[in-house]
């Protein structure tokens, strides 16, 4: 038998955005749990970055059943009419509550788990970031931000929109740590353009003039690089790649890299993270939507799984973006000898010429 959580239909700003199912035998014990960040559609399967878990483990599966139960029980009053917008829809502050303590389980070989459930903060919106008093981080955000402090070498990522700019996410945490500690290596890829760290909203200037939104296509410095996933046509590059029409898939909607993974260290056995689910990993999932986070601490194989499927999604998109960078500084006015002198003519590099300008950081953290 069956359980999910589906999307609750309203117009409140709230979605059920989990996308989980648990597995019950037939004496009704749960059993399994299937999680991750995949949409059961066939754009979540076959035109986005996802990922989806099963979990063969009676304690998880009671704990996302219990979640499922109380979102069944948690009602929600009917819009009147039936068709207009449930603006009263949201989980009910008691439910909040019960959210704000992870269900915990240990596996097979020590290896621990938590299962995070949200929305975890009581009120129906979430503080502007830009208060004189910042708020404290959601209790999942606050473990999340905990255990990125303790990376000691690498931190990889892949998020679809977990804030504008990367605020109040672990895209800015994971920078800001980046930045200060510069041993660090932090490589991520993020879909959303305004979830782009530097990213800046479109403003009207005093003489009335309008400034578009504007997002870079890479941010590098350090041992930090990101980017955002970008189409390779014609437009992005801003010069003929083919041609045959050029259009990726990519340019049928944003949301191409849909996954939410955070993976810290995976190469260290003990100190290993992995964290996924639907929860997009920034302050909104924790205010705002249902959603599920699984956090999964010394299990070396499922961590080392999942650095290379962040990997394989960053280096697909990095020499897009990098293309795209410099196309877009060529627009900005870049003389001839700046930054498009520098762009790839489409041959490849007969010597070993290019590994002076390669990083050899990941490298070396892989086989060290």
């Amino acid at each position: 038998m069956d359980y999910f959580n589906g999307a609750r239909s309203n117009g409140s700003g709230h979605i059920g955005h989990n996308k989980f199912v648990v597995w019950l035998d037939d004496q009704g014990t749960p059993r399994s749990v299937v999680t991750g960040s995949t949409n059961w559609t066939w754009s979540g399967v076959a035109g986005q970055s996802n990922n989806c878990v099963r979990i063969d483990d009676d304690t998880i599966a009671a704990a996302y059943f219990a979640y499922w139960a109380q979102l069944h029980a948690d009602a929600l009053p009917e819009p009147n009419p039936l068709n207009s917008k449930a603006k009263a829809a949201n989980q009910s502050d008691a439910l909040k509550t019960i959210n704000r303590t992870p269900a915990r389980a240990t596996l097979s070989n020590g290896v621990s788990a938590e299962k995070w459930f949200s929305p975890n903060m009581p009120g129906k919106q979430q503080p502007p970031s830009t208060s004189a008093k910042p708020a404290l981080p959601p209790p999942d955000m606050d473990r999340l931000f905990s255990l990125l402090r303790k990376a000691r070498k690498v931190i990889f990522f892949l998020v679809f929109m977990p804030s504008r700019g990367g605020v109040n996410s672990i895209v800015s945490e994971a920078i800001a740590l980046g930045l200060k500690d510069t041993s660090l290596s932090v490589v991520g890829a993020i879909s959303d353009s305004q979830a782009m760290w530097g990213y800046e909203k479109s403003q009207v200037l005093a003489n009335g003039k309008k400034l578009p939104a504007w997002s870079p296509h890479v941010f590098q410095q350090a041992g930090i690089s990101v980017v955002r996933a970008t189409a390779l046509t014609d437009k992005e590059i801003g010069r003929a790649v083919g041609d045959f029409k050029n259009d990726e898939t990519l340019t049928l909607g944003r949301a191409i890299i849909h996954d939410k993974v955070l993976v810290i260290d995976p190469m260290d056995p003990e100190s290993c993270v992995v964290a996924f689910g639907s929860h997009n990993l920034g302050y909104k999932a924790s205010y705002s939507n249902d959603e599920n986070l699984f956090i999964v601490e010394g299990h070396a194989a499922l961590a080392q799984a999942y650095a290379t499927h962040v990997l394989d999604v960053y280096d697909h998109y990095r020499f897009r973006a990098a293309e795209a960078e410099l196309a877009a500084q060529g627009k900005k006015g870049a003389s001839k000898k700046g930054p498009t002198s520098t762009r790839w003519d489409g041959f490849l590099d007969t010597t070993d010429n290019w590994q002076a300008h390669a990083s050899h950081r990941m490298s070396d953290y892989f086989t060290r």
